[in-house]
């Protein structure tokens, strides 16, 4: 398989005030997510919504596997992670 992230309008407007290591961090971990062996464990809910904890943030997506996509929905802050937009 091979999915694609997609990012909501929303999120991404979000995820533009984080620090690059967040951000980076959250990028590597969605990746991880959609391997094949990892996929099959994420414990994904019938309607395709899923929750992820990274560090820094918790993030709501939402997977299509229909369409082989990977929807980031929403994005919070946990723990002082983003910066102030410059």
């Amino acid at each position: 398989m091979a999915y694609r992230i997609l990012i909501d309008p929303a999120a991404a407007r979000r995820l533009r005030t984080f620090l690059p290591h967040v951000v980076q961090g959250l990028g590597r971990q969605l990746a991880d997510l959609l391997e094949p062996d990892t996929l099959a464990k994420a414990g994904i809910a019938g309607d395709g919504r899923l929750n992820i904890d990274a560090p820094g943030v918790s993030v709501s997506c939402r997977m299509d596997v229909r369409d082989e996509t990977l929807t980031v929905l929403d994005v919070e802050e946990r723990e002082g992670a983003a910066a102030a937009a410059t």
